[in-house]
């Protein structure tokens, strides 16, 4: 992803600390891909540095999608060349992606481990 789209898209949302700040996206790390197919899902790691000096990291989740989703349009971090596609993607907040969210369950249902992404599920918690 191209750090000013990922930019553009951290300064949207309203769980984004960095509000009111000058910062920039000084480092973006894919991690394991959760899904390889399109529409394709992996999480990437987003750091930021602000003025000040400190930086902070976000797990932003991404799905691609070979086509623009219009009900996804309010989550759209961009666009980008996917290789393994050969075409250009659209790049969402995938946890608004209900054709993807089913990855999530079952990965941590199944207790992943994809290496840079290990999914756990934790025991029930029963009421004392």
């Amino acid at each position: 992803m191209r750090p000013e789209d990922l930019r553009d898209f951290l300064g949207r949302q309203r769980w984004f600390a960095g509000k009111g700040r000058q910062w920039t996206v000084t480092q973006v790390q894919p991690l394991a891909w959760l899904r390889e197919d399109l529409p394709s899902v992996r999480i990437e790691l987003v750091t930021v540095r602000y003025a000040e000096g400190d930086e902070e990291t976000y797990q932003l989740p991404l799905v691609r999608r070979a086509e623009a989703a219009q009900q996804l349009e309010h989550v759209l971090v961009g666009w980008e060349y996917d290789e393994r596609a050969a075409c250009d993607v659209a790049v969402y907040d995938a946890l608004h992606d209900k054709e993807v969210t089913g990855t999530w369950l079952r990965n941590i249902a199944a207790d992943v481990d994809l290496g840079s992404v290990v999914f756990h599920k934790e025991p029930v918690a029963h009421d004392p």
